[in-house]
């Protein structure tokens, strides 16, 4: 199954690459001015812009509809050759740079949702850790405690998940490229994960370019679920849970 579904899904990503922004995101109308600002020779261009910007609106929201549409124009200014791959990564840095330094240190929302335990983490691998990032500052605002590590190969992860309960494994992508040719890679990651973890019914659930623009890759790399923003994550990981509890419960 996996080897049939996922070149076709490779196919479709290339060509998904030549689009600036997701359909699934209401996209800030100066997201690509962003962009541009990111791989600009004044570092603090970007942040001035976002500052600015921060000022008539809080950045949680920020966080769906500039910081990352703006990742995406990242990969699509790389797909048309105006800039390069070190530009890209350049830029994301920025942009969780200022991410950090944007937050409200300490400030939490008291969640009405009940807490997970949840492992953020690129894949193995991944230069991009900017989702991953995103993730776990999205789910610290919402009063959750999550773990973020990066893991520098699958014995790194497994090594993790076998030495701490959690609920759910959050594995990223990077933002900007589709990087379907690493769906392959992907799917073994998750099977190994599951295999280590001290959870026997790990949930996973993956984000990223790749998944944002097209959430049936999530079942064809053996997740649970693809998110295609990070706004929002924690009450997608408390439905997911309490799906997979129902389904447990009926059988």
């Amino acid at each position: 199954m996996v080897s049939t579904v996922i070149p076709q899904l490779a196919r479709q990503h290339r060509n998904a690459a030549q689009m600036p922004t997701s359909r699934h995101t209401v996209t800030h109308p100066r997201a690509r001015e962003l962009a541009d600002l990111l791989v600009d020779t004044d570092s603090a261009a970007a942040l001035a812009l976002i500052q600015e910007l921060q000022a008539s609106d809080t950045l949680l929201p920020l966080y769906a509809s500039l910081f990352e549409p703006a990742a995406r124009v990242l990969g699509y200014l790389w797909h048309q050759d105006d800039c390069s791959e070190f530009d890209v990564t350049l830029g994301l840095c920025r942009l969780q740079r200022a991410m950090h330094l944007l937050s409200p240190p300490g400030i939490r929302t008291l969640s009405h949702l009940p807490c997970a335990a949840v492992l953020v983490a690129p894949e193995p691998g991944e230069g991009h850790s900017f989702v991953a990032a995103l993730d776990s500052k999205v789910l610290r605002q919402a009063g959750w405690f999550p773990h973020c590590e990066y893991p520098a190969d699958d014995q790194n992860l497994q090594d993790l998940v076998a030495a701490t309960w959690f609920d759910v494994l959050d594995l990223s992508f990077s933002p900007a490229f589709s990087r379907g040719h690493h769906l392959p890679d992907l799917a073994g990651t998750i099977v190994k994960a599951r295999y280590a973890s001290r959870n026997p019914a790990l949930m996973v659930v993956v984000a990223g370019r790749a998944f944002a623009e097209n959430t049936s890759t999530a079942l064809a790399v053996g997740a649970n679920l693809a998110t295609t923003s990070s706004l929002g994550v924690d009450r997608l990981i408390i439905r997911l849970l309490q799906s997979a509890n129902a389904e447990a419960v009926r059988h």
